[in-house]
Parts: structure tokens; sequence; C-alpha cells
């Protein structure tokens, strides 16, 4: 499949399958609380958004897991927020930008889809700002505000959270971390 995706010999349907598959099977195999009504609906989103913002899915599928371990009801102590988990204080301005209504963070945030896709569009914003995936990731976590910050005092970026999201994103696409980082690299 891995072959065939780089060069372009499998269809639209068949990737989509493919990746929405590969999303079900691990959010399965890591949360039991989910009905599979649910990983569906959350693997399809996965996938849907990812495409429209030119992103591999299962490196989103990663960054959930990493993230709230496929938790939609999980809050950080930082008042993050499900799945993806966005933080309430930019979270209403990014429902607004992608069209979302605003119903306050747990009714929002809460649901898998609105949280995906608030999430997803706002790693793109950070891709857009950074031009550099690795440094969207890192700037996902920690916060857009820290990172420019360290960026402009040339201070180095931690990379625990970004090698934890990439190496889950290389288990996941069967690749090695090396391969993962090339891909990533060709990318920017």
């Amino acid at each position: 499949m891995q072959l065939q995706e780089l060069t372009g010999m499998i269809s639209d349907e068949v990737k989509r399958e493919y990746y929405i598959a590969k999303a079900v099977k691990d959010i399965s195999k890591n949360n039991s609380t989910l009905d599979s009504k649910s990983i569906y609906e959350i693997s399809k989103t996965i996938y849907e958004e990812s495409i429209k913002y030119n992103f591999n899915p299962l490196l989103i599928t990663a960054i959930i897991k990493t993230e709230s371990n496929y938790d939609p009801k999980a809050v950080s102590d930082s008042y993050a927020y499900g799945l993806c988990q966005v933080r309430r204080f930019i979270a209403p301005e990014l429902a607004e930008n992608i069209g979302i209504k605003w119903d306050g963070a747990e009714k929002t945030l809460f649901d898998p889809v609105k949280n995906i896709k608030i999430g997803v569009y706002y790693l793109s914003i950070l891709n857009r700002d950074f031009h550099d995936l690795k440094t969207a990731v890192i700037a996902y976590n920690q916060g857009p505000y820290a990172v420019q910050e360290k960026l402009t005092n040339n201070q180095e970026l931690s990379d625990n959270y970004v090698n934890k999201v990439l190496n889950y994103y290389a288990d996941l696409r069967g690749f090695s971390l090396e391969e993962v980082q090339n891909e990533i690299k060709a990318t920017d």
C-alpha cells in the first residue's frame, strides 16, 4: 500500500478506506469506551480534515493519540479540551473562522467532529505561519507565542513532544522515524 500510494497507483477511494481503517483500528485498540459508530465518525473526520488541509491522516491520528489517547472528554491542566486538546481561549475564534457555532468549551470541544475540525484547522494555521511542519507541531503543543519567543531568542525548541508524535506516526505508517522525518522535510 505504501509504495502504491507514493507512486500514485491507487485511487482516492482506496486511500480513503485505507486511512479510515487504520484510524479505526488504532482508536479501537486504545479506547474501549467509544462505540463503533463514534470510532468510524472520528476516523472519517480525521481523514476528511487532513486531506482538506494537506496533512497525512496518520499524522493527525498520531497527534490525537498523543494529545488525548482518543478520549473525546479529555481536559488538560491548561484547559485544553477533547481529542485534539484545543485550548479554550483560542477555540472560539478558530471555530468562528471555519463556521462552527460556539456553544461553550464543553459542548463544542467535547464534540469529536467539531474538535477535530478546529484542531486540524489550527495546525494548518501554525504550519502556514511557521513554514515548517515540525515547528508547527511543537507550537501546537507549546503554544505559538512560546515557540516564536524561543525562535526569536535563538533558543532551542524542545522536541520531546514532536518526537513522541513522529514516533507514533512512523509506527502507524510502518516507516522508520528517519523515513518519516525525511517525508516531513520534503513537505516543508
